[in-house]
Formats: C-alpha cells, sequence, structure tokens
C-alpha cells in the first residue's frame, strides 16, 4: 500500500501533467454545451438519423470527443464516429468509469493488495487512475475506491458521490480531497455540476412520507447545503445547463405509477413534468433535451414536440449527445439469462 505522502506526490504529478486546459464536461455523461449546428454533423458516408453500431461488449461508460466516442468497457478505446477500427488507449483490471479533465482521463480500476491466501487468492481493491487522453500506460491517482458511476467534473476539481454520505471533491490542480458535507439521511443517486454548484438527485432516508425524493445544490468551494425540490417521487439520472436542472424521475415509494422526466429552474422553482414517462438516461445540449427511452428522443428544454430521432430500440442507455452527433449503449440493462450482447451505437442529425 503506498503511503499519502507517495500518493499526493503521484496526484500532483499526474493531474498537473495531464489534465491540462479543456472544457467543463459532466463526467459520465458528458454534454458540451456548443449550439448544435444547422449543418449536418455526420461523417462522411454516414445518413442523418440512420443509427450505426460501433461496437459490441459491455461498456460503463462513454464521452463524445472529435467525431470519436471513448468508451470504457474491459479496455478504454477510442472508436471513430466514420467506423474506422478502435483505438486501445489502455487496460487494467475492473475498469469502469470515465471522467475526462483536459487532456487526462479518469476512471476506477483494481489492484491487488497483500498476499495471496491459502487458496492463492489475491486480494484487491479499487482505486482512481488516470491516462493521458492519447492513451498510455495507466496512473495511480488516489488509492481509495470511488463511486466513479455517478461522478461529474467542472473542469476544476471531480465530484464524486461517495459511498456514505456527501460529495467527495478532488481538485484537479493538486489531488486535494475534501467533502462537500450532506445530511446523512440523504441517500445519493445522481449529481450534476453547474456554474459554480453541485446539484444532487437523492432521497430522504428518515422521511416517512412515500414521496422521499429531494434535490439539493452544494457550491462548489463548500458550504452549507439548500434544497431546492421536496416531496417527490425518487429522482436520479440528472443533468443541468443554464436553463435549468432535469431528471428522470420514479414513483414515489410503495406506489405503482409510472415515471416521468421533470425539469426545474436551477433556483427549484416551475418544477413540471416534461415527459409523462422515464428513460434509461438524459443529456441535454443546444437547447435540447435528449433522453432514452425504448427510442432516442429530443425535446425543447422548455417542453413541447418530442421528436423521436432512432426509433424501435431495446433498452438504451449511457445516453451521450456533442454537436450533432449521439452515442448510447443497447440494451444498457438486461437479465442475466439474456445472451444479447450489447450494441455501442451512433446517429447524427
Amino acid at each position: 500500500m503506498l503511503t499519502s505522502m507517495t500518493l499526493r506526490k503521484l496526484s500532483i504529478a499526474v493531474l498537473l501533467a495531464l489534465a491540462g486546459c479543456g472544457d467543463a464536461t459532466n463526467g459520465l455523461v458528458t454534454t458540451p454545451t456548443a449550439a448544435t449546428s444547422s449543418v449536418s454533423s455526420c461523417p462522411a458516408g454516414a445518413t442523418a438519423l440512420q443509427p450505426r453500431t460501433l461496437s459490441e461488449g459491455l461498456f460503463s461508460a462513454l464521452y463524445l470527443t472529435d467525431g470519436a466516442v471513448l468508451a470504457t468497457g474491459r479496455t478504454l478505446q477510442r472508436l471513430s464516429l466514420a467506423g474506422t477500427p478502435p483505438l486501445t488507449l489502455t487496460q487494467a483490471s475492473g475498469m469502469r468509469g470515465l471522467i475526462v479533465v483536459g487532456q487526462a482521463v479518469y476512471f476506477s480500476a483494481e489492484h491487488p493488495v497483500g498476499r495471496p491466501d491459502a487458496q492463492g487468492k489475491q486480494p484487491g481493491t479499487s482505486a482512481l487512475y488516470a491516462v493521458p487522453l492519447a492513451g498510455g500506460a495507466p496512473t495511480l491517482v488516489l488509492d481509495k475506491p470511488f463511486n466513479v458511476d455517478g461522478a461529474a467534473t467542472d473542469g476544476v476539481a471531480i465530484y464524486f458521490p461517495g459511498y456514505g454520505p456527501g460529495i467527495t471533491r478532488v481538485a484537479v490542480a493538486d489531488g486535494a480531497e475534501s467533502a462537500l458535507a450532506l445530511p446523512r439521511a440523504l441517500g445519493v443517486n445522481a449529481v450534476a455540476v453547474h456554474a459554480g454548484f453541485v446539484y444532487v438527485a437523492a432521497y430522504d432516508g428518515l422521511s416517512a412520507s412515500p414521496s422521499k425524493g429531494v434535490i439539493v445544490k452544494i457550491p462548489t468551494a463548500g458550504g452549507a447545503p439548500q434544497t431546492l425540490v421536496s416531496n417527490i417521487g425518487n429522482p436520479w439520472s440528472l443533468v443541468a445547463d443554464g436553463s435549468g436542472l432535469f431528471w428522470v424521475e420514479d414513483p414515489p415509494e410503495g406506489t405503482f405509477a409510472d415515471g416521468h422526466i421533470a425539469r426545474a429552474d436551477l433556483d427549484g422553482r416551475n418544477v413540471r413534468t416534461l415527459v409523462a414517462h422515464g428513460a434509461h438516461s438524459l443529456a441535454v445540449e443546444g437547447g435540447d433535451l435528449y433522453f432514452a427511452s425504448d427510442s432516442i428522443n429530443r425535446l425543447p428544454v422548455g417542453g413541447g414536440h418530442v421528436m423521436t430521432l432512432v426509433p424501435g430500440l431495446n433498452a438504451p442507455g449511457l445516453l451521450t449527445v456533442a454537436n450533432g452527433n449521439a452515442v448510447w449503449v443497447d440494451p444498457v440493462t438486461q437479465a442475466l439469462s439474456d445472451p444479447t450482447v450489447p450494441s455501442l451505437m451512433t446517429t447524427c442529425w
């Protein structure tokens, strides 16, 4: 096990060397804020709104960048949207998650600890690793487990839902770790970062009401949490931009109603339903909200007509949208007995 001083030196060296400058991004479901162009962004040879399969396999996170998608599965791969052969950027045992900050990619992976037991089995634990965006050998950043599935970044720090109460903040500049406190009763489902605040979709474990859901915000530099929305169903898949907050909301505990997609202003006002059914994931870009249900769909962030971009899917998720392109995995969840191999798919408009 590395000492804390060694870890800090590794953190500073890796983060300063790799992070560099870059646009703020949303961790696992990244949605850059550039407006969608009115000119088709389809790669050469691709037809607008025609779905294509880029790869098959198990994937835990996606990120769109420069005409390609980064995908974490058994390895970290870069796949061109034009369909050229994939490039393996790095590999590590038990890779999961994908957070891009500047020129660095962060993910969770396993490493052995201690000595093998009497049966020869090697104990292991997960830790936070980084690799240059161009690829290379992974470097240990912090030797402790992080919940990378719910991580988000503002380009200054990475925010991890804790394995317990609160949000863990890891600064990019020096690897300094701090806690953004939440009430202990709150269980975190999702986080989003926008304009100096971390927004948290959670449930109140001490509430006696079936409507235990809350949306809370905390300054990224730390401070007292503020409850924006309360007494709702179970919120998750939270995304944020200048127009407001958007989330998928399951029905209140113990009820059997349908879920829905909801929105609120950044101050928590004007809560309302945008879509009268749930979704597997959300993304927001250029004045539109995108959602994956049994299809890939788009509607204005203020509500209105829902346009189906790709129909007839199974259970698409991990939806990521940027500059006229979308990528997702279908199916993102499936029964253990289902032999279907998930597909990493894309479309453009």
